[in-house]
């Protein structure tokens, strides 16, 4: 039986709630599920990564610098490419080694919100089988 995992992610950037422990533990556990089918999404804060050139900006932190070098050890890739807030790309769909995302897509704001709306495809291959009573 082959297990899809799916997880969602909000980094707070509230210092006050979260501190450095936060970013090892989810260092951590990306490390662990970086061998499974996987599919991570959510808004992980990270406004200086640029996800086309895969480029961090000089005022990016160092914190986001590690994030993109962790998605490359674990050969995960994110798939989303146009900003999602303003000029930023924080809300990410990350994946494993057996991608099932297509389509991405990044739309207009849903009513008074500032961020936009993201949406994808996501084809699995699912096999039932049936278990004698």
């Amino acid at each position: 039986m082959h297990k899809f995992l799916i997880g969602v992610c909000y980094r707070s950037t509230n210092t006050e709630l979260f501190d450095d422990n936060i970013h090892i533990a989810r260092q951590n556990l990306i490390s662990e599920i970086n061998n499974n089918n996987v599919m991570l999404m959510g808004d992980f804060n990270y406004p200086g990564i640029d996800w086309a050139t895969r480029g961090i900006q000089d005022t990016s932190s160092s914190e986001a610098q590690s994030f993109l070098d962790h998605l490359d050890d674990c050969s995960l890739t994110q798939h989303v490419q146009r900003p999602t807030r303003m000029k930023a790309t924080l809300d990410l769909v990350i994946t494993g080694e057996s991608d099932p995302v297509h389509a991405t897509e990044v739309s207009e704001p849903l009513q008074q919100s500032d961020y936009n709306m993201s949406s994808w495809e996501c084809q699995l291959d699912v096999t039932h089988s049936h278990q004698p009573t």
